[in-house]
């Protein structure tokens, strides 16, 4: 590493075999530009589902069972046991902030298996 004090620049050089698997990550990330609505977010759950639904935006929809949504979204998955509870307190306020506060509009459905609710579609 050297830095180049009249070009205001640090160099840094990296191992060959560790240069190949930096390269690569351009390509396996979503790139996104956090637009003033997103900063406006207040909840990590918003948050976290707005990072989701911007990275399949162009899917058109989106569909996700309740133990992966929990393990993405929530600080403590095992919360929430209940749908109504993780409905009242987490997925309405977080759809509710990101369609007030940012430039997408989610909407979700519960999908059922026999009568209980196994995976949420988001539109």
């Amino acid at each position: 590493m050297a830095y180049r004090k009249h070009e205001g620049m640090v160099v840094i050089t990296l191992n060959p075999r560790l240069a190949i698997h930096l390269i690569g990550l351009r390509d396996k990330f979503t790139k996104m530009i956090f637009e003033e609505g997103f900063r406006r977010l207040k909840l990590f759950s918003s948050q976290r589902l707005y990072e989701i639904m911007k990275s399949i935006e162009s899917q058109g929809h989106y569909e996700i069972s309740l133990d992966a949504f929990k393990a993405r979204v929530l600080a403590d998955p095992k919360k929430y046991k209940r749908f109504a509870d993780l409905k009242k307190r987490i997925l309405e306020p977080a759809l509710a902030e990101i369609n007030t506060l940012t430039d997408i509009h989610v909407s979700y459905e519960p999908v059922r298996e026999s009568r209980k609710i196994k995976r949420i579609r988001f539109r």
